[in-house]
């Protein structure tokens, strides 16, 4: 898709497109408690 819009526009300047590339971050991972009654449990994915 970015490939065609190159194309079809060329003096645009293109920015790499970030969706495939592995984000990843660090801190302290805890659970959350919202509000009365809620809770939720942290949850990671790779």
């Amino acid at each position: 898709m970015v490939a065609a819009m190159r194309e079809k526009d060329r003096e645009k300047r293109w920015y790499p497109n970030a969706n495939s590339s592995m984000r990843t971050t660090y801190g302290q991972v805890r659970s959350y408690v919202p509000g009365d009654a809620m809770f939720y449990d942290y949850t990671t994915t790779a």
